[in-house]
């Protein structure tokens, strides 16, 4: 990801279509985006993007993972918390899912909502850029993600 999104929003002016409850939380929001890459190390092949878009539903059953652009080690839960906020999209209780599924189950909750915090930080920043031309709505689907993952990140903090 690339720079802190929250903190560059709490220290300049945040966008003025930030949502009230981002706003109000900006330093806390920058607090704990600041610790996510201590919760994330490890040597798993992760892809990073994984998205309803980016996998492909084969005859037998199977999925394919497609468009790898952004692999990178790291610890074995961040695809699944990434994708989580495609799946809540959805309507499916994905804290759930997390608390279940063998690889989320054992990980710290705190763990976790670094990790949303600075996924929801840095679509909240990207979905502000310019389209690229080559994928026009990439940043409609960022915008959408930013606000379903901050919405969610803000039931599991209660702040």
């Amino acid at each position: 990801m690339d720079q802190p999104s929250w903190r560059r929003f709490a220290e300049h002016q945040p966008p003025a279509d930030l949502d009230d409850w981002s706003r109000r939380n900006l330093d806390k929001l920058a607090e704990l985006e600041s610790t996510w890459t201590d919760h994330a190390a490890g040597e798993t092949l992760l892809h990073t993007d994984l998205r309803p878009d980016n996998m492909l539903l084969r005859p037998d059953g199977a999925i394919a993972v497609l468009d790898w652009a952004w692999p990178c080690r790291g610890a074995a839960w961040i695809d699944l918390v990434a994708l989580s906020p495609a799946i809540a999209a959805h309507g499916i209780d994905t804290d759930r899912l997390l608390a279940t599924h063998p690889v989320t189950s054992d990980i710290d909750p705190v763990a976790v909502s670094a990790f949303l915090c600075a996924l929801a930080g840095y679509w909240a920043a990207k979905s502000r850029e310019p389209a690229p031309p080559r994928s026009p709505s990439l940043r409609r689907y960022q915008a959408r993600s930013a606000r379903v993952t901050t919405d969610w990140l803000g039931r599991r903090l209660r702040w």
